[in-house]
């Protein structure tokens, strides 16, 4: 059995960041990361865009390390290789090759994995998933040669994906269960002016329908939905959600809830053990409640702060969430809490119709989250507003005035005491 004073399994951009992290802190200390891949470390975020999808730039440019690293940084590597269980109280972790690695202090960086369709049909060829490099490429295999698609669910993946069919002059439809586009995160105007631009870019969108039976030999040919209909589909990227990763793992004692467990430290109630990355479920110190992030730049830092934690450097974890996708000529951003209760109120800046506009969330005085179209030069100051936990009553006019500079109104508010 090889023992390792800091093992990390997941090799994503949390797992690989916390890594490096490590090394720096630590010349002398034996690492190991394990990844479920057979590939080195590559841009997950690059997949869906269009300098990749559309081959713009050579699959070269999604590779961020090369395949030196480990062997530059000292660090073992077990690629392709996955993690079957964990022994918290012996400190080891199994791999499905049989071996068995032994560990002083231990980082879960799994990441999560696509929500799989289990319905009649579901295991047809035609039917993509995308999360990793394999999937983009197989969906690339396929724009080659079709002429329209099916996108299911209303989030990034199928905006993403429309976006990038629409370059190629390949028929999209989305199908929603909602009754409009992102009705999980948005008022039902603000979901429209999504759809006004997937519409006037020849998107169809199908609303409140699912599929229940996906129809064909090997190959899908169509599917048969909720509503009796029978639509052809022999392309379709499925994009309902994500799921973790974390079976293996639930048996030694680890505390899940939607991930794992943690504190502000990302440290899990195992002692030795932290998490990091999409798996975590971490306290929030801006929001005093727990919260799991899912996108890239919560997980590097996530990465960073817990390898920091592990060398024993008590630190924090403090970082407001925030979402950024592009495609049809839009630039569409979610930072903080952007869900509407009764007890929130919402400040709009800017008009839909302009195309420029912000929904502003408060809470209690307080900016709490914000959704923008095509305003990312103000995502810094809505961020700062944020963070700072300043009270806007006093300027909740001037806020909702695009004519106002919002980096003064920022920076001139005093916090709290």
């Amino acid at each position: 059995m090889q023992q390792f004073n800091y093992l990390i399994i997941g090799a994503g951009v949390a797992g690989t960041t916390a890594a490096e992290t490590l090394r720096g802190l630590d010349a002398k200390a034996s690492i190991a990361v394990v990844g479920d891949e057979p590939y080195d470390f590559y841009s997950r975020i690059a997949l869906s865009k269009e300098n990749y999808m559309l081959k713009k730039l050579p699959e070269e440019a999604i590779w961020l390390k090369k395949p030196s690293f480990y062997t530059e940084k000292n660090i073992a590597y077990f690629k392709g290789r996955v993690a079957t269980s964990l022994d918290s109280k012996q400190k080891q972790v199994a791999l499905d090759n049989g071996e068995t690695l032994g560990y002083d202090k231990l980082l879960l960086a799994v990441g999560g994995r696509p929500r799989c369709w289990t319905l009649p049909g579901s295991d047809k060829k035609g039917i993509h998933y995308l999360r990793k490099l394999d999937d983009a490429r197989a969906i690339m295999a396929d724009f080659e040669t079709i002429k329209a698609g099916l996108l299911v669910g209303g989030g990034f993946i199928s905006f993403e994906l429309a976006d990038i069919m629409v370059k190629r002059n390949i028929k999209a439809t989305v199908m929603l269960r909602e009754p409009y586009y992102w009705a999980n995160l948005l008022d039902e105007e603000s979901g429209r002016l999504i759809e006004d631009v997937l519409k006037k870019s020849g998107v169809e969108i199908l609303y409140e329908e699912e599929v229940v039976e996906v129809l064909g030999g090997e190959h899908a040919e169509s599917v048969r939905t909720n509503k009796g209909r029978t639509i052809p589909a022999s392309f379709i990227a499925v994009g309902i959600g994500i799921m973790d990763c974390l079976a293996p793992f639930k048996p030694s004692g680890v505390e899940v809830g939607r991930g794992v467990i943690a504190d502000q430290y990302l440290a899990t109630n195992i002692p030795d053990v932290w998490t990091a990355g999409d798996c975590a479920e971490y306290f929030d110190v801006i929001f005093g409640e727990r919260v799991q992030l899912g996108n890239w730049a919560n997980a590097m830092l996530q990465g960073r702060s817990a390898a920091q934690n592990m060398f024993g450097k008590k630190t924090e974890f403090k970082a407001l969430s925030a979402y950024t996708t592009t495609g049809l000529g839009m630039t569409i951003c979610f930072v903080g809490d952007i869900r509407v209760t009764p007890e929130k109120k919402v400040i709009e800046r800017g008009s839909r119709a302009s195309g420029k506009y912000t929904r502003i969330v408060t809470f209690e005085g307080r900016v709490v989250g914000a959704m923008q179209f095509n305003m990312t030069p103000e995502l810094p100051w809505i961020s700062k507003l944020i963070t700072d936990r300043r009270d806007i009553s006093s300027i909740a006019a001037k806020l909702a005035d695009p004519k106002e500079d919002l980096r003064a109104l920022a920076t001139a508010v005093i916090p709290p005491k």
